[in-house]
């Protein structure tokens, strides 16, 4: 017999405290929920984020950095790796919309929007991938939203 989906869902165990997680663009909207969920629940988290992260806990490591751009996501995990030793779950939550229709998007605009949105998934997770491979486990997630 299968479980239902609530009895799975509540079944999923919780991070563990001390579970070391980063979070791209952690500074507002879901990726801030999400950073701030997982530290109520103990975890160290590291939010990646292009700028300033208003009212960041002073136990998170926040890191500045663009998730289309390989030696900034690296430099997130290196500094994660400095402070923790490493990650054990890694959210790729950066996105960004034009919000017009597709016959008024320019080339620069679409280039920007696969950038982060692609390239912004794919490189913090590649990176994550690597380092949770070599250390035999880890968890990536991703967010998409319009």
């Amino acid at each position: 017999m299968s479980a239902t989906l609530d009895e799975s869902v509540t079944a999923s165990p919780l991070p563990a405290p001390g579970t070391r997680v980063l979070v791209t663009r952690g500074a507002q909207g879901i990726g801030r929920a999400v950073a701030n969920a997982f530290h109520a629940r103990g975890a160290r988290v590291c939010v990646f984020d292009l700028g300033v992260v208003p009212e960041a806990s002073p136990d998170w490591l926040v890191v500045s950095g663009n998730v289309a751009v390989a030696a900034e996501v690296e430099a997130a995990f290196e500094a994660m790796h400095r402070e923790w030793g490493g990650v054990d779950v890694a959210h790729a939550n950066a996105g960004i919309s034009a919000n017009k229709p597709t016959l008024e998007l320019g080339a620069e605009e679409w280039r920007r929007t696969i950038d982060v949105n692609v390239t912004g998934a794919f490189l913090p997770a590649q990176a994550a991938g690597r380092r949770m491979v070599a250390q035999g486990s880890g968890l990536l997630l991703f967010t998409a939203s319009l």
